[in-house]
């Protein structure tokens, strides 16, 4: 399915449906409503920040693996793509001081999971983009990829290590399921 909104292609795949609907129906506790609102505030940061320094959107695309914002062909500086990236984290770690002081704690507690897993040193998240262009910028292009390679390996493992633990404590359930999502989020791409 897909539709235009103010210029930018909105696209949804059934597998966002499909994810969404599991995430639904594996919630026991009332959180995954929180978490979704979570989402769509953490890519509102972004799409804010874009808008703010008049970066071109092209595309918005919903797919099982997370929202992905195409923008447009134009380079930026890694000061510009530092505060893009920054931006979503931001939004949910300040949602999630809002929310706390009017005393919603649940969705605070969503909002601030969000933003934090979100800085993880991870590929695929503003916390790998941002280690990445941090690295690159102290330690040069092959190297500084190298070392967020690694660090990104060490992260993984620890998640694989949580994850077995955590079936062999309490064997399949909503913990559990979160930790699956995390640990194929968090997949070593092409490796």
């Amino acid at each position: 399915m897909s539709f235009c909104l103010a210029g930018v292609v909105v696209r949804a795949t059934f597998g966002f449906f499909l994810l969404v609907f599991l995430f639904l129906l594996a919630d026991s506790g009332g959180m995954a409503l929180w978490v979704l609102t979570g989402c769509l505030l953490h890519e509102g940061g972004h799409l804010l920040a874009m808008l703010a320094m008049r970066v071109p959107v092209r595309q918005v695309e919903l797919t099982a693996a997370g929202i992905h914002i195409r923008r447009g062909r134009e380079s930026l500086s890694p000061e510009r793509e530092l505060l893009i990236l920054m931006a979503g984290p931001g939004m949910n770690l300040l949602a999630a001081l809002v929310l706390f002081l009017l005393g919603w704690m649940e969705c605070s507690a969503a909002n601030c999971a969000l933003g934090l897993f979100h800085l993880l040193p991870a590929r695929g998240l503003d916390g790998g983009s941002i280690l990445e262009i941090c690295c690159r910028r102290f330690w040069g292009m092959e190297r500084g990829e190298q070392v967020s390679k690694g660090i990104f390996c060490i992260l993984w493992l620890g998640v694989l290590a949580l994850l077995a633990l955590e079936i062999m404590k309490n064997g399949l359930c909503f913990q559990t399921f979160v930790l699956v999502m995390l640990a194929l989020a968090l997949l070593p791409a092409g490796a």
